[in-house]
């Protein structure tokens, strides 16, 4: 099957709610402009992987970052963090950090830090996904983005 990125609409969204829950993703935080932050990969018409940044000046927050059970292993997922990591650079985003349950191996193995929680800066520790939706057993990464 081929697929292709590009951005989210607002269309998009029972689709990509429906994605993040099946991979044990909040969503409950998904208001406002949210379709504007995220990157979605279309196998046909059908929404098969996802991923977003929350952007906090000179920093994001890499959030929602899936792909569907079944077409996993097939290179949507790094290039999702790619497309994402791209759009950053090209924003002047200095540096990228992440929570994560299930992907650190997956994220250090491009490049992302594990980090201390604790030494995340201000604006990102007061993000939804710090505060109350995800766990404290999640793992805080970061990665330096080229600009």
């Amino acid at each position: 099957m081929s697929w292709a990125i590009g951005p989210a609409d607002e269309a998009d969204r029972g689709a990509i709610e429906r994605l993040l829950s099946e991979s044990d993703l909040p969503t409950e935080d998904l208001g406002g402009p949210w379709h504007e932050s995220f990157l979605v990969a279309r196998g046909g018409t059908a929404i098969i992987g996802t991923a977003g940044l929350e952007i906090h000046g000179e920093i994001g927050m890499l959030r929602s970052l899936a792909t569907s059970a079944r077409h996993r292993g097939r290179g949507i997922g790094s290039a999702l963090l790619a497309r994402t990591e791209d759009r950053a650079s090209d924003l002047g985003l200095k540096t990228i950090y992440g929570l994560t349950v299930t992907a650190e191996e997956f994220l250090t193995t491009r490049g992302y830090e594990p980090i201390a929680r604790s030494e995340a800066p201000a604006a990102i520790r007061g993000t939804a996904e710090f505060q109350t939706l995800c766990p404290e057993s999640a793992v805080c990464l970061r990665k330096r983005i080229a600009t």
